[in-house]
């Protein structure tokens, strides 16, 4: 029988009003309206969560439960299983090697679950099918990173930013790919895996491609225009066996991972290698996916 770990989220009003996490000055201007809704998105998913669970005791599984800001090491399990929407599923992912990944939309009225193959609805049917060995799978390239030739424990499904750590300031960095090499001040640059490419890069400007794709997308950010000579890097793509380098002109750079909760230092000098990684992410799906539209070009 394999050995599974759910990830979980906790919901906004768990966070803000039951544990308190937010100064409640600003809590205060959240009207009745507003506190219903968090609270029903809030029941919802705890109910799934409680119901994930109960199936897995009744099916006689081996299972651990982790907050998602908590994970870091999922080895010693077989099945992964996020609860709550994509944000949870990426965080999920982002440690996981070798391990199947099974995403459970905790909320479908109010939560985006992109790469979810399960609700409570389903759920007891598709655990039964990933135990068996016998639910669709598919493999979905993400982005390892070596920094300053050190390579970083996470790996990237979606995309990175690479920006000053304030928004307002200039963003300098130095893009070699290949035998092209030259200096970006700008706003920033995105690179993104496939599954990402309909995400942050496309609403900057970029291409979506589809999911299964093997290919890197870069994207330079408003780049500063008073050049004597173009931009030959401001857009394009890397496939296997080449890397995008990116060396950091910024005293206060920062890297983004998948969102806002994971970055790292990107100072001065720091060289930064972004290459697919040798691990897919073994996604469990059913082929009805918001992903799969995009396949078929819907």
């Amino acid at each position: 029988m394999p050995r599974v770990l759910i990830v979980y989220k906790k919901s906004k009003y768990q966070l803000y009003f039951l544990e308190q996490r937010e100064s409640l000055r600003g809590l205060e201007r959240i009207d009745e309206g507003e506190k219903q809704r968090l609270y029903e998105s809030h029941r919802v998913h705890e109910e799934t969560l409680a119901y994930v669970e109960d199936v897995l005791r009744q099916e006689g599984v081996d299972y651990q439960s982790m907050y998602r800001a908590g994970v870091h090491d999922v080895r010693g399990v077989e099945i992964v299983i996020s609860v709550g929407g994509d944000g949870t599923l990426i965080e999920a992912a982002r440690y996981m090697e070798n391990q199947q990944l099974l995403g459970v939309n905790s909320d479908p009225q109010r939560s985006v679950g992109y790469f979810c193959a399960g609700t409570r609805a389903n759920f007891r049917e598709l655990l039964k099918q990933a135990l068996a060995g016998t639910l669709r799978e598919i493999r979905l390239c993400r982005m390892e990173l070596i920094l300053d030739g050190i390579r970083l424990p996470e790996l990237v499904m979606n995309e990175l930013l690479i920006a000053h750590e304030r928004p307002s300031a200039m963003s300098r960095y130095e893009l070699c790919i290949g035998d092209i090499r030259e200096v970006h001040y700008g706003s920033g640059l995105w690179l993104s895996t496939a599954a990402g490419s309909s995400g942050a890069i496309y609403s900057a400007g970029g291409r979506q491609q589809p999911p299964r794709s093997r290919r890197l997308q870069f994207l330079a950010r408003e780049l500063f225009q008073k050049r004597e000579r173009g931009y030959r890097l401001v857009h394009g793509f890397v496939g296997e066996g080449q890397s995008v380098f990116v060396r950091s002109l910024m005293r206060e750079g920062e890297i983004w991972l998948d969102g806002s909760h994971i970055r790292h230092p990107f100072g001065y000098g720091a060289v930064l290698e972004a290459r697919l990684a040798k691990f897919p992410l073994r996604l469990l799906v059913t082929g009805n996916e918001m992903l799969f539209r995009r396949e078929r070009g819907r």
